[in-house]
């Protein structure tokens, strides 16, 4: 008898700390966080996409490498695809004369974590590349970058790329096949 009341004693104590802290947040913030906080945190996050989209526009790699942490973890049309492969491939187009053309996000959302040190960024990409072989293709993509940040410093810990449903992969053939 004594088990069970210490058992609904503890049940009750659980309970009534999740009502408080529920009741006990304050309107207008999520987490923890203010609007304000959240406000500059997604500023924070579109100035971070804008430098990464510039780079990748302009075919800069170590500034675009620069954007993606160590343990990154993709997953494109094809699947599984590993930042050391990654970089091997696109590397290789851009030293052999191919790469991004021209290249914009649209659609862009950004959805801050509770604790302010994660992100969710989704968008939709309308790029032109040129393969190593001097050929163009278009294509329209979907991609969603994670955001976390790790010793006060933002990078991108996933990333998914795949092909919208509604147009044609035009990614070049050199990139991303394992």
């Amino acid at each position: 008898m004594e088990r069970r009341s210490s058992r609904r004693i503890w049940i009750a104590i659980c309970a009534a700390a999740a009502a408080l802290g529920w009741a006990c947040a304050t309107p207008g913030t999520q987490g923890g966080l203010s609007d304000e906080e959240r406000t500059r945190i997604e500023r924070e996050i579109f100035a971070l996409e804008d430098r990464l989209d510039r780079a990748y526009r302009e075919n800069d790699l170590e500034t675009y490498w620069s954007f993606y942490a160590d343990d990154l973890t993709q997953i494109w049309d094809t699947g599984y695809v590993s930042l050391e492969q990654y970089q091997q491939d696109w590397t290789a187009l851009v030293t052999g004369g191919g790469g991004v053309v021209d290249a914009r996000s649209e659609d862009m959302r950004i959805h801050v974590g509770p604790t302010g040190d994660t992100a969710i960024v989704t968008y939709l990409t309308v790029s032109r590349y040129r393969g190593t072989n001097g050929n163009e293709t278009e294509g329209r993509f979907y991609e969603t970058d994670v955001w976390f940040r790790r010793d006060g410093r933002w990078q991108i810990v996933h990333y998914h790329f795949s092909s919208a449903a509604d147009a044609i992969a035009g990614a070049p053939e050199e990139v991303g096949d394992e």
